[in-house]
């Protein structure tokens, strides 16, 4: 809810919370419920704020040991490619490939 109202003047907020340690962190979690809350925390804030800056910590986590974080990952990587300007797309194209193939 609060990324859909706040849109992208949340975007240092997505920043620091879409990161290996706190959001991705979470959606590893053991417990279903808490990675169930995180994940649909991530796809909010993809879709209502598009931090871009959000994007190169995303295709990191697509090289991980956890197959259910990869097919998550393979998920926000989705929204990205279907949603987010085409500029954004072209400056990590590169990563992005490069996470694909690998």
């Amino acid at each position: 809810m609060a990324a859909k109202l706040g849109g992208e003047s949340l975007e240092n907020f997505c920043d620091r919370i879409v990161s290996k340690e706190c959001l991705l962190k979470l959606v590893n979690s053991a417990n279903k419920l808490t990675a169930e809350q995180g994940h649909a925390c991530i796809i909010a804030l993809l879709e209502e704020v598009k931090s871009y800056r959000s994007v190169p910590k995303i295709i990191d986590e697509l090289n991980s040991k956890n197959a259910s974080l990869r097919v998550k990952i393979s998920e926000y990587l989705h929204i990205i490619l279907r949603s987010y300007d085409q500029n954004v797309i072209e400056k990590y194209q590169a990563m992005i490939e490069g996470a694909i193939n690998s």
